[in-house]
């Protein structure tokens, strides 16, 4: 575990500043030849505490890298061990940091706050401590709890109530104390990492008690009141995310921090803080969290976080131990200086500040015209004009209109001396750029020379954001883009073109893939004027709330016929999309894939499937499939579509309707529902997507997911007004729990059911069971295309009665029967079936 906590951790913060007159004592765990006054290196002590005991009053103690676990004393009056205790003003040093410097207590296996429990570092008397882990401390759950040298709290380290001594740049994890105070109890704190402590009895602080805290990180610590911290006074630091049951806080005055809930006093902000990377004990902010500058500068008294990163970066200091590190690009500056900490030394390109970022920090980019440089990634051919393998984000600053960063398509697309847009790797962001004119290499032994003129990315893990990747070229998929995931990007005019070759006078097949995209994951993006043999908006991957227009998968062929398929996507799954206006051989609008609660209209196939083309696989659920146009098969081709609005019925799937959608007005291209659309609570909620509409509204409103991209918000009935239409029943609400064929069913009850509602005789109702042999043949009235539940109960009076003996039953026409292999006689079984 503390190795996890330390990995990301890196530098060193020096605190305070040494007299001139002051000696300098040293400690290295491996020392060979300890000789007091340990005034060298080559004297070192093997332990701190010899080394502190030989110091004086402005002294400085350094030590080198080790695990000191070892001796200890008690205080008078005192029965706890303390591994460390500092009594005088004098400065305890690491000399690498918390990453390889730590000071250990004991815990007992199986009884932590036992009698041999060990607390890290008793200090006082105005002593600093700087840059260790203080990890593994305990104390006793009974004893003396005197505040001067308590044997309950502060498991870490205890420091009296009100002493000046302080602690920089240090990581608390895994103490325990018996009473307050797991990570410290007093003291004054300094960009620190303080987690995963706790404190037992049912007491107070977790993590910190009763001191003074700036800009350090509290979190996921564990006590009964306070569990982050109790009685503290804290500034400029994130107190989130500990124990909910002892809260984050108890008792304490917080400014300018990040908790929840709000103190109610200055500067505090109550949204998650978003660390890089917890689980991995990488406490270290993210782009886009609400710690980055909101902190209060008058407190920062450090040079250096807790990494050995500027305190300060990007002119106010964030809250919590670590700073958002910021990295300038001016293409017009004058003054580049690595590492481009301010625009006055900002770099003059991308790629610049980029090599000089570590994970997590940020690249903000000015207004810009980006088309010179580059390199290849990993040993392949093609050049890049920018390389991102690291978790960082680069932003520009005012967005793609005025940050472009352009490839090159000569001296020949796809040819030699072509360049892609951008790279990515290892977790990387780029944030509101344009990617245009790229391309890549028609002939490499590596595909990925062949793929993503826009931006290549090596997993789904590397974003882009508000991007728009407009006239990219490929040569075998992802014109705009490979991989990666996209949110509310625009793909423009984006295309894969392989070359054609005539072999013999035989043309080869061309199976250029993914004009826009292949497979990426698409948020709330736009593709239109794409093209490629093969979904000519994109090919495979994920798409969420997109537009797909005026795509084309269409290619002209030496031989006298075109082909091509999926002008708006291929092999993809898509969620609340809107396909229209697309264009291929077969499968305008969609090739293979899934569809869910997508509106697909006015698209159109040379050949077959305007709407979809079922291929290998293809599949609709909640979609209105209409007004598409094609020689055969207008509207779909071989697809299943299940609860779909089309024409003709198809003869696979099932609660499908074929009645005009009724939307607001397609001729400008307004795709909504109409108030009295037959699509309205028509779907089947099994397959609506998950999250909004395509509106960002609720997804399902009304009980009933509706047929297509778009949920009409708060609906007058709560059943299908498709299914009221067919019996002429209004579609206001006012019927809805009406019984007007006296069957027993309301007209709620007969749509779940499947019945008709004008018909007395169709009823779900069950009919006698036929014994056969020690079986029972249980049976009910039914119809088609809906599947039944059965349960079976011995004994009314039990709680609960009955208990489900079969599911998923399909029903038939007429009547549904299930025989009952376990019910031997003399009974008595009670039976009732459900519609699922």
């Amino acid at each position: 575990m503390l190795t996890r906590l330390l990995r990301p951790l890196a530098g060193l913060c020096l605190f305070g500043v040494l007299h001139a007159t002051a000696a300098v004592l040293y400690v290295d765990l491996n020392s060979a030849n300890p000789v007091p006054p340990f005034s060298s290196w080559a004297t070192a002590a093997t332990n701190i505490q010899d080394a502190v005991d030989a110091a004086s009053s402005g002294d400085q103690v350094l030590v080198t890298n080790g695990i000191y676990q070892t001796g200890g004393r008690a205080l008078p009056g005192s029965t706890l061990t303390n591994r460390l205790v500092i009594t005088n003003s004098i400065t305890v040093q690491s000399v690498n940091g918390p990453l390889v410097t730590a000071i250990a207590g004991y815990q007992i296996p199986g009884d932590i706050t036992g009698d041999s429990a060990a607390r890290c570092v008793y200090m006082a008397d105005g002593a600093i401590l700087a840059g260790f882990t203080i990890t593994n401390g305990s104390t006793l759950t009974g004893g003396n709890d005197v505040e001067a040298g308590g044997d309950t709290s502060g498991a870490g380290i205890l420091c009296p109530l009100g002493d000046s001594s302080a602690v920089s740049n240090c990581i608390f994890v895994l103490n325990v104390a018996g009473d307050f105070g797991g990570g410290i109890y007093g003291g004054t704190l300094y960009n620190c990492l303080v987690v995963s402590n706790s404190a037992l009895l049912g007491s107070y602080g977790g993590g910190t008690f009763g001191g003074n805290y700036y800009n350090c990180t509290i979190t996921a610590n564990i006590a009964a009141i306070g569990a982050g911290d109790s009685f503290g006074n804290l500034v400029n630091c994130i107190v989130y995310g500990n124990d909910p049951g002892g809260g984050n806080y108890g008792f304490s005055t917080l400014n300018y921090c990040c908790t929840t809930p709000d103190p109610g006093t200055t500067g505090n902000v109550i949204s998650d803080p978003l660390f890089a990377n917890p689980s991995v004990g990488n406490y270290r902010l993210l782009p886009g969290s609400p710690c980055v500058n909101a902190g209060n500068n008058a407190f920062v008294t450090s040079p250096t976080d807790l990494a050995g990163n500027p305190r300060i970066s990007d002119g106010t200091v964030d809250m919590g131990a670590y700073e958002l590190q910021f990295h300038y690009v001016d293409q017009n500056g004058t003054n580049p200086i690595s590492p481009f900490s301010s625009w006055t030394t900002a770099a003059t390109n991308i790629q610049d500040a980029v090599d000089a970022a570590a994970n997590y920090d940020e690249v903000l980019v000015t207004n810009g015209l980006f088309q010179t440089g580059g390199r290849p990634a990993f040993g392949l051919a093609l050049t890049n004009r920018l390389i991102v393998t690291n978790a960082i984000t680069v932003q520009s600053v005012n967005g793609p209109a005025a940050t472009i960063i352009k490839g090159s398509q000569a001296p020949a697309t796809n040819g030699p001396g072509a360049v892609r847009c951008a790279y990515l790797a290892g977790g990387a962001q780029l944030v509101g750029f344009t990617l245009t004119n790229g391309a890549t290499l028609n002939s490499a032994s590596a595909s990925h020379d062949q793929f993503g003129g826009g931006v290549l990315c090596a997993d789904i893990d590397e974003s882009l954001s508000r991007c728009v990747i407009n006239g990219n070229y490929a040569y075998s998929g992802g014109g705009g883009a490979f991989m990666g995931t996209l949110d509310d990007c625009t793909f423009t005019s984006n295309a894969v073109v392989p070359l054609v070759v005539l072999i013999g006078g035989v043309e080869p097949e061309q199976n250029g893939a993914g004009g826009g995209a292949v497979g990426s994951t698409l948020n709330r993006c736009v593709l239109t004027g794409n093209s490629a043999a093969q979904g000519g908006g994109v090919f495979s991957g994920t798409l969420n709330n997109c537009f797909l227009v005026g795509n084309t998968a269409i290619t002209p062929s030496f031989m006298g016929s075109p082909h091509g398929a999926g002008g708006g996507a291929t092999q993809a799954v898509l969620n609340s999309c809107i396909l229209v206006d697309n264009y291929s051989f077969i499968g305008g609008g969609a090739y293979a894939g899934y569809l869910y609660n997508c509106t697909v209209v006015s698209n159109s196939a040379f050949a077959s499937g305007g709407g979809s083309y079922y291929g290998f696989a293809g599949f609709l659920y909640n979609c209105i499939v209409y007004s598409n146009s094609a020689p055969t098969a207008s509207n779909y081709s071989g697809s299943t579509l299940s609860f779909c609005c089309t024409t003709p019925l198809p003869t696979a799937g099932i609660g499908n309707i074929t009645n005009d959608p009724l939307f607001v007005n397609p001729a400008t291209g307004d795709y909504h529902l109409q108030s009295n659309s037959p699509c309205i609570n028509a779907g089947n909620n099994a397959y609506a997507p998950v999250g909004p509409d395509l509106d960002g509204n609720p997804r399902i409103s009304g009980g009933t997911v509706d047929i297509g991209a778009y949920e009409f918000q708060n609906p007058a009935s709560i059943i299908s007004y498709a299914w009221l239409q067919q019996y002429g029943l209004p579609t206001d609400g006012s019927a809805d729990f009406l019984d007007p064929d006296h069957d027993g069913l309301n007209n709620w009850q007969e749509w779940l059911a499947g019945t008709d509602p004008t018909n007395a005789s169709s009823v779900l109702q069950m009919l006698a069971p036929t014994p056969s042999g020690t079986n029972l043949i249980v049976t009910w009235q039914s119809v088609p295309n809906i599947t039944y539940s059965l349960q079976r109960a011995t004994d009314l009076t039990a709680d609960p009665a009955f208990q489900t003996i079969a599911t998923n039953i399909p029903g038939n026409a007429g009547t549904t029967s299930y025989t009952d292999t376990n019910a031997p006689p003399p009974g008595p079984y009670y039976y009732r079936v459900g519609v699922q």
